[in-house]
């Protein structure tokens, strides 16, 4: 004689074997910076789950590079302090003012006072237009104590991006449409972190 269990049981063994079955806690979604949203609202394809917390400016630039290809960069500015074996220490600024696509640096020499005012630096085998081997022989003989240079990277897509970095990081990146429509600008704020902003027209 066959065993018939009702349907009441039955629904009742179901319904707790269901509730035994272990359960999966989903993972909170990370709550994005103000700083990441204006990123995405001003450039959606730079999106990067790295960045959702805080705005590393380094894993920003190699996004910005892999989104918009690079066709040429320039150095427009270097400020490099260093310090010779006499121990004076020395100052240079170097500016580009390109003509015609062609870099074209003026060099401002200086020697860095101990309570920080800066003279001239007088030295006959110093060049007021250097090449960029004149000024690494020149440095070359020193210590190295700050260097932060700008430089241009102009993209395959109409599109600037100006960087501001020193030795170790970057300080700022500006990432600009030519044609005026779409502007992000993030930096490095001490005790701040990273802030960016997005303007659009």
């Amino acid at each position: 004689m066959r065993n018939f269990i009702p349907c009441t049981a039955l629904l009742m063994m179901m319904t707790t074997a269901a509730w035994a079955q272990p359960k999966v806690a989903l993972e909170p979604k990370k709550p994005r910076s103000v700083s990441y949203q204006a990123v995405l609202d001003c450039e959606p394809k730079l999106d990067d789950h790295r960045l959702t917390t805080r705005v590393d400016l380094g894993i920003l630039k190699n996004r910005m590079d892999d989104v918009y290809v690079t066709q040429r960069s320039l150095l427009m500015q270097r400020v490099v302090d260093f310090r010779e074996r006499s121990g004076e220490l020395r100052r240079l600024r170097l500016e580009n003012k390109p003509e015609k696509g062609i870099s074209k640096f003026t060099a401002q020499w200086r020697t860095v006072l101990p309570e920080g005012d800066t003279v001239s630096w007088e030295d006959p085998s110093l060049k007021e237009q250097p090449t960029l081997k004149d000024v690494h022989l020149v440095i070359a003989k020193g210590v190295i104590e700050r260097d932060e240079s700008l430089i241009d990277d102009f993209k395959l897509t109409g599109v600037k991006l100006r960087s501001k970095k020193d030795l170790q990081r970057f300080l700022e990146l500006r990432l600009e449409h030519e044609d005026g429509s779409r502007l992000l600008l993030c930096e490095e704020k001490k005790d701040l972190g990273t802030i960016c902003t997005c303007t659009k027209k």
